[in-house]
């Protein structure tokens, strides 16, 4: 081959190349952040007003990345969808961890608490963008990809002044994603619906469903009442009991201080701090709202006090699949939740008393007087505790009951056997009927705590007793139950 050939022919390859390289800067731009996917052959870039935009290098369609940036990168994202819209402000800390320092606000929100962990979903989504395939035609129809009127719009600032904007289109076939754009070019990417389903939040999904907080510690759940009006009872008020003596733990003291049953007051009260919604449905609820979810007017309120906080809740009525709304005291918000979340709304001082006379706990009863209508027995008891240690060495405490009767030993037993029949005899009606006449038996019970003597009588209702505890009314039990009660005791003394 002649010399001047192989020059020509070394000269038209390097030419090639050459224009090669540079029709490719000419396309991708020469911008200092732009990077480019080996994956899926795009490039991605920012333009002159700081936008990502994406530029397709070959027909080859496959997985790939539009944007790989963390949460501590973004400044501000918002985002409106067929909810509404709303702007999620982000503020990291420099030199800690995204986790713990990058705290969310809404504009407009900002003195309400944002549910960090549902903010965080949106500005992972919104900074970490990927997608498995993509369709690049200049000739496309975006109605065919739900584009032409997107579900979703979101448009992110990051911290250093870039920008970025999506938008979300319809589902993709069989499952395998949904149809997004990403600046303003005009490709489709397909892109994991998982991913970007925080783009579709309300913005009532970006605050907690917690309506009250769990108390810190058990000093802060010792309450001083809670207070109850509803459809079936107006100021019903609950209260802690004083002390050991007795087994109930509540006492009404809207109802003459009668004893609550323990169950069904603890079901109340387990239902009032760290209470949680199954949504948040209105948040700074307008007085049309409020209207409008039976709240004008609640159906039910709850008022308690803790040491740590008052507790204030209204509830509307319940629907016929047995929800309601409830609002917080300060009514930023209005939160759906289940009836059976509430048991106080339709609670009464009838269903929420003990259903027995006096429970009573032996082991802090010093005295007991049982007067038949004719005679009456002085039991004096005294319990006694030791500390023990068994063959393994495990300790614990050994009780020992002593009972005498005018300075008589009485079997320990059978004295027992009286007192848990007694404690455990059920009303058969409640009632608030004054006695008449004089009563036909009585039981005194003294303790060794500060609580004050108590005495139970037995006047006659036709076949019931009505019985009085401290002179207050109670209820109605069978007469033949107390009957055998004490005379089985007088028989075995």
């Amino acid at each position: 081959m002649k010399k001047n050939i192989k020059f020509l022919i070394i000269f038209a390859v390097a030419a090639s190349v050459l224009g090669g390289v540079l029709l490719l800067l000419l396309y991708t731009g020469n911008d200092t952040d732009e990077k480019t996917d080996e994956t899926s052959k795009i490039s991605v870039s920012t333009d002159d007003q700081g936008m990502y935009e994406a530029f397709i290098l070959s027909g080859q369609s496959g997985p790939g990345t539009l944007l790989s940036k963390t949460p501590s990168d973004i400044k501000q994202i918002d985002v409106s969808n067929e909810w509404g819209s709303f702007t999620l402000k982000l503020k990291t800390e420099a030199g800690e961890t995204e986790e713990k320092n990058t705290i969310y606000t809404l504009l407009h929100y900002e003195d309400l608490t944002v549910n960090q962990n549902s903010a965080a979903l949106v500005a992972e989504a919104a900074g970490s963008v990927n997608f498995s395939t993509f369709v690049h035609d200049e000739n496309i129809s975006l109605s065919d990809f739900g584009l032409d009127s997107p579900r979703a719009n979101i448009k992110v600032i990051f911290n250093d002044g870039t920008k970025a904007q999506l938008w979300i289109g319809s589902a993709a076939p069989a499952s395998s994603g949904v149809y997004l754009q990403f600046g303003t070019g005009k490709t489709v990417y397909v892109a994991d619906e998982g991913s970007i389903n925080s783009f579709l939040f309300k913005v009532t999904s970006l605050f907690p469903t917690e309506i009250t907080k769990t108390a810190e510690n058990e000093e802060n759940e010792k309450f001083s009442y809670i207070q109850i009006n509803n459809d079936s009872v107006k100021n019903l008020k609950l209260q802690r009991s004083d002390g050991e003596a007795i087994k109930n733990k509540y006492v009404l003291a809207s109802y003459n201080n009668l004893f609550a049953d323990n169950q069904k007051a603890e079901a109340i009260i387990d239902s009032i701090r760290g209470l949680t919604s199954t949504e948040v449905a209105y948040v700074k609820p307008t007085p049309k709202e409020i209207k409008a979810c039976g709240l004008d007017k609640p159906y039910a309120t709850l008022e308690a006090k803790y040491p740590d906080i008052d507790i204030k809740l209204a509830a509307a009525k319940p629907d016929k699949e047995d929800t309601l709304f409830i609002m917080s005291q300060d009514k930023s918000f209005i939160y759906k939740i289940g009836l059976s979340e509430v048991p106080w709304l339709s609670v009464s001082h009838e269903n929420l008393l003990s259903s027995y006379v006096l429970e009573a706990n032996l082991d802090y009863v010093t005295a007991v007087s049982v007067n038949d209508g004719t005679k009456a027995f002085n039991f004096n008891i005294k319990t006694t505790t030791k500390n023990v240690t068994d063959d393994d060495g495990n300790e614990s405490q050994e009780k020992t009951t002593a009972v005498t009767l005018n300075g008589k030993t009485v079997n320990t037993e059978d004295f027992k056997s009286f007192f848990n029949s007694f404690s455990s005899i059920p009303y058969s009606s409640f009632s608030s009927e004054k006695p008449k006449g004089k009563p036909l038996a009585s039981i005194d019970l003294e303790y060794s705590t500060n609580r004050k003597k108590d005495t139970v009588k037995f006047y006659d209702n036709d076949t019931y007793y009505l019985v009085t505890l401290n002179d207050i009314s109670a209820g109605n039990i069978v007469k033949s139950k107390i009957d055998t009660v004490i005379n089985d005791l007088k028989a075995k003394i």
